[in-house]
């Protein structure tokens, strides 16, 4: 365990797009984060400042990073193609510094970019 904190730096992979002025973030990972990606193209096309965390690595989970994100954003929405691992990860690393919305999948769909979108508008409402 000890191996592992003093190499986290190391062991956590992720990318970051446009996430430097979001108001509002997705974190994704696996096939999800593909259509994540075309959304906040589509979103920021639109003037919504949207960024995306791609996750590569899931464990260790990023705690530190997404807690830095829940400080600078006030929604962040996690789509995910299940009933909600990562989200639950996401609202315990957020410790309620912002809105976390999951927007989950479980027919065998892949989500598009579209439904991504439309969960945003649908939360920027509220």
């Amino acid at each position: 365990h000890n191996k592992i904190q003093k190499n986290i730096k190391d062991i956590i992979i992720n990318e970051k797009y446009f996430l430097d002025d979001a108001k509002i973030a997705l974190i994704a990972y696996g096939s999800v984060a593909r259509a994540a990606e075309r959304t906040v193209k589509l979103a920021r096309e639109k003037g919504i400042k949207v960024g995306l965390l791609k996750l590569i690595t899931i464990w260790p989970f990023p705690d530190d990073i997404i807690n830095k994100l829940a400080q600078k954003v006030s929604l962040i929405i996690v789509p995910e193609m299940n009933l909600g691992q990562i989200v639950l990860e996401v609202e315990r690393a957020s410790k309620g510094k912002c809105r976390v919305v999951p927007y989950n999948r479980v027919d065998g769909e892949l989500i598009n970019p579209i439904e991504i979108l439309g969960k945003i508008q649908e939360e920027k409402k509220q």
